[in-house]
């Protein structure tokens, strides 16, 4: 998933990031690509409503695309 569905999702980057712990700043951070264990975290948040996408973690480059957890 990306971080827009996520935002989308839960309305707002605040309410997201509450969702699964974190400070809005550190959603504001993230890439667009989230990453993976967030995705998983809202997989199980959501109950399923989203899910994490392991095709974004097989494409070349992704190392050189994301940086942080």
């Amino acid at each position: 998933m990306t971080k827009t569905q996520a935002i989308t999702f839960f309305r707002s980057q605040k309410a997201l990031g509450e969702a699964i712990g974190k400070a809005k700043s550190t959603v504001s951070n993230y890439s667009e690509i989230l990453p993976r264990g967030v995705q998983f975290e809202i997989q199980v948040k959501t109950q399923g409503q989203l899910m994490a996408d392991p095709e974004f973690y097989q494409q070349p480059n992704f190392q050189n695309q994301h940086l942080g957890s």
